[in-house]
């Protein structure tokens, strides 16, 4: 199974490589999401910050549960969402 976005063009090429081999291809949804570096949701999660909003609603899901946060120095507050977030 290969997991691509609907970011872009070059990932549209690839989903039509991918198909055109018989690869079982999901495509998850990511447009609405900003495009931000994995540089910035590691340092955010390290300042306390927002990071949530930079990720898909699933990868938050699965970066919790492999302590995802908890591996760059976020507070365990931050990996479940932060105050007011509950």
């Amino acid at each position: 199974m290969i997991y691509l976005t609907d970011r872009d063009r070059f990932e549209a090429e690839k989903l039509c490589r991918y198909k055109s081999l018989d690869e079982k291809v999901v495509v998850v949804g990511v447009t609405d999401l900003p495009m931000k570096s994995a540089t910035e949701v590691r340092r955010r999660i390290a300042a306390g910050e927002d990071w949530q909003s930079l990720m898909h609603p699933a990868t938050i899901d699965y970066f919790r549960e492999i302590d995802g946060p908890a591996r760059f120095g976020g507070a365990e507050a931050d990996a479940y969402g932060g105050e007011g977030d509950e």
